[in-house]
């Protein structure tokens, strides 16, 4: 995943150089999974390679792969992350991924307990454009052992519906908190 993010980051800062082609000017957000069977990385994610090339170690104590998440500025910058945002309400939603402290150690977050959180914090960050409708849409991947079996895919229809009850559930419920603190 660093490699990828790398070489993306490269491609965008080069059209940043030259006077005939216009900057991307969009920032992009590149998540996946690197197999455990595929190589031995320091598995955290935005620390940079802590020895060799590429952070591979040939210790079997050493946690294997795992998942990475990276955001692509326009100017080809590139940093990795637990959780990012970017848009309009990437304060707000900034502001709840640091909640869910997911850099911990102790972090215990399930799969299905972050497919909550997301869909959450969609609905937090899109709170300011209340008058546009969106259509709520989660793709999630996992290790070879998971639901997604290490493949990138879209979330289960009846989990995503779930999601969507839950957010707007607790969207309803700070707004009735909000109104009971006004009065």
């Amino acid at each position: 995943m660093s490699a990828l993010a790398s070489r993306l980051g490269g491609y965008v800062q080069a059209y940043t150089l030259y006077s005939s082609v216009r900057p991307f000017g969009v920032s992009a957000i590149v998540g996946g999974w690197d197999s455990e069977a595929d190589m031995g990385v320091d598995a955290e994610v935005g620390s940079g390679p802590k020895a060799g090339a590429g952070g591979k170690f040939d210790d079997p104590e050493i946690k294997r792969g795992g998942p990475a998440l990276y955001m692509v500025e326009p100017s080809g910058l590139y940093w990795g992350y637990y959780g990012a945002a970017t848009g309009k309400g990437r304060q707000s939603a900034k502001a709840e991924l640091e909640k869910l402290d997911l850099a911990s150690p102790t972090c215990s977050l399930t799969l299905k307990d972050a497919v909550l959180e997301a869909a959450r914090i969609i609905y937090v960050a899109h709170e300011d454009s209340k008058d546009k409708e969106f259509e709520l849409e989660i793709t999630w991947i996992s290790n070879l052992e998971g639901p997604t079996k290490g493949r990138h895919q879209h979330v289960p229809k009846e989990l995503l519906e779930e999601a969507e009850k839950h957010a707007k559930k607790s969207i309803e419920g700070d707004d009735e908190e909000d109104e009971e603190m006004e009065e």
